[in-house]
């Protein structure tokens, strides 16, 4: 960590937004609740995050299948260089990002700073696997050739544990996105915060609706 980063703050870090994120903008909850947020480590509040319901998860479903086929129409190597992006605003964020899960999952602050890098390096690591994206060709009788294309599944919904919150929110999106898919990430309902601030940091550097972040529990999961 860097001298600047020791001076970050708890207020500094936290994400502005505390709604659900789909279709490329901020919206309430339909149901009315929230969540309130608890830091482990002296069961202080952090706060509350609005608490989707199913009606939300239909909307924000909606909205990723509508942002789908667009995504899946550009080259390979073009959602590649949008997922480095991605990446790339993982590391210049890490400090904050590796403060705001401390505070919300209880883990050392210079571990998650660990856990930054590795997640800004699975995002690059399988945006170098977006040309890999092949098919098969099969001879048959007769000079006849089957062939295999693979295709994206169209919509992934990504449920993220409570332990590694932002690691694993760009571990889980890395792969579908670079496939082609849109994704909606549900983080746990203990450690949602870095989530919504990854949406606000991704927010523009992919099309609206192909990265959607949707806070709740049971009721949004299923």
């Amino acid at each position: 960590m860097t001298s600047a980063a020791n001076d970050l703050t708890p207020d500094q870090v936290q994400p502005s937004n505390r709604g659900l994120y789909y279709g490329g903008q901020w919206h309430s909850a339909l149901t009315d609740r929230r969540l309130e947020v608890i830091n482990p480590a002296d069961g202080s509040s952090l706060g509350e995050v609005e608490e989707a319901g199913a009606e939300d998860i239909g909307r924000a479903v909606s909205a990723a299948r509508q942002a789908q086929p667009q995504w899946r129409a550009l080259a390979p190597t073009q959602r590649a260089a949008a997922v480095r992006l991605l990446a790339q605003k993982v590391r210049d964020h890490a400090d904050e990002l590796a403060l705001l899960d401390a505070l919300d999952c209880g883990n050392p602050r210079a571990a998650m700073i660990g856990d930054m890098h590795t997640g800004a390096h699975l995002l690059d690591y399988f945006a170098g696997l977006a040309t890999e994206l092949k098919g098969e060709t099969v001879p048959t009788a007769a000079g006849q050739l089957n062939y295999v294309i693979r295709e994206p599944l169209g919509v992934v919904a990504r449920i993220v544990p409570f332990n590694h919150p932002a690691m694993f929110v760009c571990a889980k999106i890395a792969a579908p996105l670079v496939a082609g898919n849109s994704v909606i990430i549900k983080p746990s309902e203990h450690t949602p915060l870095s989530a919504l601030r990854l949406a606000e940091l991704f927010d523009g550097l992919l099309p609206a609706g192909v990265l959607n972040v949707i806070n709740g529990k049971a009721e949004a999961g299923a």
